[in-house]
């Protein structure tokens, strides 16, 4: 096997290649996951795209068996770990609300980045984003406008790139502006 390396963390689809060779000549060369076939190449490049999400996350084996034109079999295997699930996300909190910033925290179950879209509406428009994989989150919006209601949505994505987005939700700015007031009666 060429491709995926031993050990190696994937998600999604995997291209799945071997090297093949006999004094004769290779009739097949057959990719098994867990010991089920998946696909058969009768001529080089020996190569597969397999679709990682109709397994279970967890260990997987992937076999390359070559066969010749006598029946002679040989294999190679490797052992990679699957992980197609977005990370969880923990509780989403604003915190420290003003009448123009506000946080917003949440935690994932697994290392992920962090972004929160935020706007007048659910079109969102503005964002806010931390690349760095963490599993604690809190990301500082700023620029807001007092006595708004701001619709939010956060979304944080794992190194093998699945990604998790939350509902929309909605937090209020304060209204810190005084009323104004004039006097219209009685005329000086």
């Amino acid at each position: 096997l060429s491709a995926p390396a031993q050990g190696a963390a994937l998600a999604g689809t995997i291209s799945l290649a071997a090297q093949a060779s006999d004094n004769v000549g290779v009739e097949r060369v057959v990719f098994l996951i867990d010991g089920v076939a998946v696909s058969a190449v009768s001529a080089p490049p020996y190569a597969y795209a397999w679709d990682s999400k109709q397994h279970a996350d967890g260990p997987a084996a992937i076999t390359a068996r070559a066969y010749d034109a006598a029946g002679n079999t040989v294999e190679a295997r490797v052992t990679v770990a699957l992980d197609n699930a977005a990370p969880a996300l923990g509780p989403i909190t604003v915190s420290a609300l003003s009448s123009t910033t506000a946080n917003i925290s949440w935690t994932a179950n697994e290392p992920a980045d962090a972004l929160v879209e935020f706007g007048t509406s659910t079109a969102y428009g503005l964002q806010v984003r931390d690349a760095a994989l963490a599993a604690a989150h809190t990301l500082l919006l700023t620029g807001l406008s007092p006595a708004i209601t701001y619709h939010y949505r956060v979304r944080s994505k794992d190194a093998l790139g699945n990604e998790a987005v939350s509902a929309d939700a909605v937090f209020n700015t304060p209204d810190t502006l005084s009323p104004m007031v004039s006097l219209t009666a009685p005329v000086e």
